[in-house]
């Protein structure tokens, strides 16, 4: 993860992973409240949902991260209403495949 600054962080993170996921990592590594990280791969934004594996990012690739202001109590108010990490697009698939084999029987 490379910041406007110049400061770069190696961050750990699995493909099923998500934007969530990669911020809190990035807060316990450089104290960056997650509501002050905006995530971007590839000049598109890493939403708090979205799973790494579908925006392809991969080992060894930049997230850019551009530090804002965080405004009090937004924190609390991003965690209080994340639904969790979502379901990737193969989980989807494998989850429409057996609902189609359900309907067949």
């Amino acid at each position: 993860v490379k910041f406007t600054d110049d400061r770069e962080v190696t961050v750990v993170a699995k493909g099923q992973d998500t934007g969530r996921q990669l911020r809190l990592q990035i807060k316990e590594l450089t104290g960056t409240p997650i509501s002050a990280q905006r995530l971007f791969f590839q000049g598109k934004v890493l939403e708090h949902t979205d799973c790494l594996r579908d925006k392809k990012v991969t080992t060894g690739v930049v997230v850019n991260c551009f530090p804002r202001e965080a405004q009090p109590g937004e924190e609390e108010e991003m965690l209080a209403n994340d639904p969790g990490p979502p379901m990737s697009q193969q989980q989807v698939q494998q989850q429409q495949q057996a609902q189609q084999q359900q309907q067949q029987q």
